[in-house]
């Protein structure tokens, strides 16, 4: 089924909501309630049946010794084959437990889909994709650094750096474009629409919004572009530094290249 881009409202994320509150990750939040309690539940019958057992084999032992041999061997059996259901419950209970490390995160929704951490965790700046260190910059630009700021994954924003501001290109309360250019993967941000939409070679993602304390949200989308880039994995996680970039041709056009630091490492330095 084909998806028709729009231009969607400030602030908006990429995350879809149903209109009753629903989300993929406020479901996957519920689930994760629905078992703990299912989890709790079986514990506790656990417990009554790992009693009975204990009691069916003591039964027997005594049986046993009184000289009933047959009533002693069933109690034995009995109480034998209740432990081991018993057991056996235990692991499956304990393999459908949700993990510490999952539980209560959020994970960020591009159309629908979950971002999915990585099976292996990736250490943040030991990888960097070959594909990411090839910004199509041209000889005759100079690229100038306005600053970088650390990204924060839960609640998907940084703090602006006040050169962006300097600029003039992004402004406080400004809505912000969001963009990828499709000859190097670059993402490119503009407080105007119609150069990101408009934009030769730009495919437009969505928006968000710079707020009154300086701080820009990071569509969903683009996370999940970065991740694609990056080969697998989470590309930008908590820590992990953007760094805002000008050039000549780029102020032309009202728009400013936005660039994990470990893939920015051949631009020049702020101030240069």
């Amino acid at each position: 089924m084909s998806r028709t881009e729009s231009k969607p409202g400030a602030g908006e994320t990429g995350t879809r909501t149903r209109g009753d509150g629903w989300s993929p990750a406020a479901a996957a939040r519920r689930s994760v309630s629905r078992g703990k309690r299912y989890v709790r539940s079986a514990e506790r019958t656990e417990v009554a049946t790992a009693l009975g057992a204990v009691a069916s084999v003591v039964a027997g032992v005594r049986s046993l010794r009184r000289g009933d041999r047959t009533g002693g061997l069933l109690r034995l059996g009995f109480g034998t084959a209740l432990g081991v259901a018993t057991l056996a419950r235990r692991r499956s209970t304990r393999s459908a437990t949700p993990s510490d490390g999952e539980e209560g995160r959020t994970i960020p929704i591009e159309d629908g889909e979950q971002r999915t951490p990585p099976e292996e965790e990736v250490e943040t700046g030991t990888h960097v994709p070959e594909t990411a260190t090839q910004l199509h910059i041209p000889e005759r630009e100079s690229p100038r650094r306005l600053g970088s700021a650390a990204f924060n994954e839960y609640s998907n924003r940084l703090p602006m750096p006040q050169r962006v501001f300097d600029t003039g290109l992004l402004a406080l309360g400004a809505e912000v474009f969001w963009g990828v250019r499709e000859a190097d993967d670059a993402v490119l941000v503009s407080q105007l629409y119609d150069p990101i939409q408009d934009g030769a070679g730009l495919r437009f993602v969505g928006s968000t919004q710079v707020d009154d304390e300086r701080m820009l949200s990071v569509p969903d989308v683009v996370l999940n572009h970065w991740d694609r880039v990056a080969g697998g994995g989470m590309a930008v996680t908590s820590g992990t530094r953007l760094v805002f970039v000008t050039t000549d041709a780029l102020r032309e056009d009202s728009q400013l290249l936005v660039v994990p630091e470990e893939w920015a490492e051949e631009l020049p330095e702020e101030g240069r």
